[in-house]
């Protein structure tokens, strides 16, 4: 036994409207239907009735979201609440449901809430029982979001790295970008739209290795545009504002055992100049996180500040430092630390 699925047709509006059953959406003005979204159901699969459902005499509505793409799929379909088994049946005919959603002759993405009801005591043979379409809205291509906010949701960030010759000339600005986020929180585009051209652009190379946590908009993720202000005033002795997380991470697991006695360094390696670096007078330390084992001798080396094309060669580098054993109680023990090697 199945249960047939009819919605209504409805209308987008700028403040989305509400159809219930078959009741038709209020007529909007004819300046309203210029900006309007018309949205049509096409193909609506019946939901099956489970056989245990029936059999336990389960029954109750379960409302269901969709998101319809371009060409009137559904992309996804999700459960908000009802019987498992319910709420399974409502979700795989759901996933077969055929749209079409367009503003004049253009097709448009849209989420719809629908509404499925399964009633054990109204199930006569293979009656078809209605379903409701009961609220859609339009899914923007990509939506403003304000600075304040993507700061609070940014998860990864790299400052720049500047040229000794525009550190020692003190320069100082402000640079405004416009960010391009894609859906999965990555930086897909920036765009400089002032700022001294010696500061920006090391600060657009940095921001397109941002991260931010995805902005979701009816519940699915979204491309936002933001903007991003960075006053920066260099001096002779630079130094990164903010932490990227790497090195908040290693700084809590930084955390060694009260009570050790530190060994001292007892050999130090130069880390070699990558050729590539020193061509772009890139310069300064790089710190890395280290583990120093009961002898002495340094292993599982990360880098977490610094230019990123001097990272290599600080780890090598590091790798090569000795210590005199650190003890806790006089005992070697293995403890955390975090070197800075320098290139300049």
């Amino acid at each position: 036994m199945t249960r047939a699925l009819r919605f209504a047709s409805i209308l987008l509006l700028a403040a989305p409207l509400r159809g219930q059953g078959n009741q038709p959406a209020n007529q909007p003005s004819a300046s309203e239907s210029l900006q309007s979204v018309a949205v049509e159901v096409v193909k609506a699969v019946p939901a099956a009735y489970p056989a245990a459902a029936l059999a336990g005499r389960i029954q109750g509505a379960v409302p269901v979201s969709v998101v319809i793409s371009p060409d009137g799929n559904v992309t996804h379909a999700e459960a908000a609440e009802g019987d498992p088994l319910l709420q399974a049946a409502a979700v795989v005919a759901a996933k077969q449901w055929k749209f079409k959603a367009g503003r004049g002759s253009q097709d448009v993405s849209v989420k719809c809430w629908a509404e499925v009801n399964f009633d054990f005591e109204s199930q006569t043979g293979d009656s078809p029982v209605l379903g409701t379409l009961v609220h859609a809205e339009e899914f923007p291509r990509s939506m403003r979001v304000s600075e304040a906010v993507m700061r609070a949701r940014a998860l990864r960030t790299i400052e720049p790295v500047y040229p000794r010759k525009t550190i020692e000339a003190k320069l100082q600005g402000t640079v405004v970008l416009d960010l391009s986020v894609g859906p999965d929180g990555k930086v897909r585009d920036v765009r400089l739209l002032s700022g001294p051209p010696e500061l920006a652009e090391p600060m657009v190379k940095a921001v397109r290795q941002w991260e931010f946590q995805p902005y979701q908009f009816l519940s699915e993720d979204i491309d936002v545009e933001t903007r991003l202000t960075r006053s920066i005033k260099l001096s002779l002795n630079p130094t990164t504002v903010f932490a990227t997380p790497d090195e908040g991470k290693a700084l809590l697991w930084l955390t060694n055992p009260p009570g050790i006695r530190r060994g001292v360094c007892l050999h130090t390696v130069k880390a070699a100049y990558p050729a590539v670096a020193k061509d772009r007078g890139l310069y300064g330390p790089v710190l890395v996180a280290v583990v120093i084992t009961e002898d002495g001798t340094v292993r599982g080396a990360k880098a977490i500040r610094g230019d990123e094309s001097l990272w290599k060669a600080a780890i090598d580098a590091a790798k090569q430092w000795r210590y005199a054993p650190s003890t806790l109680k006089g005992r070697p023990v293995e403890v955390h630390d975090i070197l800075t090697v320098e290139f300049e």
